[in-house]
């Protein structure tokens, strides 16, 4: 756990900081930036766009499509790897470290809290038959099975709980027994079923990015080396996806290959504008800064706009314009996240922050001893200090027989 300010360091897109933002680093919150952006892009388009666009087929619902087919592959894999590496530590030392108690509290809450919200907007927008919406009579269900854009959360909470459980089994062990269930659900489970199935298929990669945590800092540090093969892999992987599609074949290795080198060139690529284009990095460290309300934000804006007659016909109306076609998919998540930008701090700042964190009486739950009384840690897709990277030299290129820690 960070509690001074932390030095830049060389190679791993550090850069001097705001005294808010100390003990961060760059890469971390431009990737989460990215990968969160391109969440925003595919569920714009699939929960809203495709609807709006009123039957149209042309170019620009062809471009969207092609978009969302690179983003699909590597949004989620990306965004669990990052939520694994920031975890890790914490998980290392196990239950009774109030800062994991925290980590695992605060998902569970905002699962919950924003089930009931959902619901709520639902019944009051008429937005039943939105896909993935959650009413009244679904709450329980939802938070036991979720059915909705916060799987994510639930995700998360089970995720952490069975990592810190097998903390002293072996990494490889634990990686392999993921790798099947993961190839397994994904080969057999589809999301007719429900968004619940996504929660064995994604485990393995919150696992990588807790026990490589090493490895992914040395990839924002050495963008020279990873930027070309990461891109060739992911070319080259993309390809052999589309030729096992064509042929019938089983595509879980070549859908593995692009989770794996996408998220790597899009690392690596963070931190080489952390570290060389600090000025353009700054709107995506902002953005993943911000990841929390963004999440929780963007279904409810896309339930309001599809569920409210004036303003859906408002947006059919815009499509009708071919420069909107191409645009709107865009101007939409971009509105979503300046936002979430403008409105966190102001939640924060107000008697409303229990939408965003735990409340009082949970956070005093989750301290004890010397952790009671420090400042309320967010969960993984909230805005919490980074933890720190332990040196490691050769072996962050390698799996270590347990978690990273300081």
């Amino acid at each position: 756990m960070i509690d001074e300010p932390r030095k830049c360091t060389p190679g791993l897109g550090g850069q001097v900081l705001p005294q808010e933002h100390k003990g961060r680093l760059g890469w971390v919150d431009a990737s989460r930036g990215v990968v969160m952006l391109m969440v925003l892009v595919l569920h714009v388009c699939g929960y809203e766009y495709l609807s709006d666009v009123n039957g149209y087929s042309g170019p620009a619902l062809r471009f969207w499509d092609d978009v969302n087919q690179v983003f699909s592959a590597a949004r989620m894999p990306a965004l669990f790897i990052i939520s694994g590496w920031l975890a890790a530590t914490s998980m290392s030392k196990g239950f009774g470290f109030a800062r994991n108690r925290r980590r695992i509290l605060t998902n569970a809450w905002l699962l919950v809290l924003w089930t009931v919200i959902y619901a709520l907007l639902t019944v009051a927008v008429g937005g039943q038959n939105m896909p993935n919406s959650v009413i009244p009579s679904t709450v329980v269900l939802n938070i036991v099975l979720p059915n909705s854009t916060l799987w994510f959360l639930a995700a998360l909470v089970w995720y952490t709980v069975l990592l810190t459980a097998l903390r002293h089994v072996p990494p490889l062990l634990v990686v392999a027994g993921l790798f099947c269930l993961s190839a397994y659900t994904i080969t057999f489970w589809t999301t007719e079923t429900g968004l619940w199935v996504k929660l064995p298929q994604f485990g393995l990669f919150f696992a990588l990015g807790a026990y490589a945590k090493a490895f992914f800092g040395w990839v924002a540090g050495h963008p020279a080396i990873v930027l070309p093969i990461s891109l060739a892999g992911t070319v080259m992987s993309m390809w052999w996806q589309s030729y096992q599609s064509e042929h019938q074949e089983w595509g879980y290795f070549s859908f593995l290959a692009i989770a794996v080198f996408l998220p790597l060139f899009i690392f690596a690529l963070c931190g080489c504008l952390c570290e060389h284009a600090a000025r353009l990095a700054a709107p995506l460290e902002s953005v993943g800064r911000n990841t929390v309300l963004m999440y929780l934000l963007h279904f409810p804006v896309l339930l309001v706009i599809v569920s409210i007659a004036p303003v859906h016909e408002l947006v059919i109306r815009l499509m009708g314009n071919e420069l909107m076609r191409w645009i709107w998919p865009l101007v939409l998540t971009m509105a979503i996240a300046m936002a979430s930008v403008l409105l966190k701090k102001r939640i924060e700042a107000s008697r409303c922050g229990w939408l965003l964190m735990l409340p009082g009486f949970l956070d005093d739950l989750a301290a004890s001893g010397i952790d009671r009384g420090r400042q309320r840690i967010p969960g993984d897709i909230t805005t919490g200090q980074h933890e720190p990277l332990r040196a490691g030299g050769s072996r962050g290129l390698t799996f270590q027989r347990g978690f990273p820690s300081e």
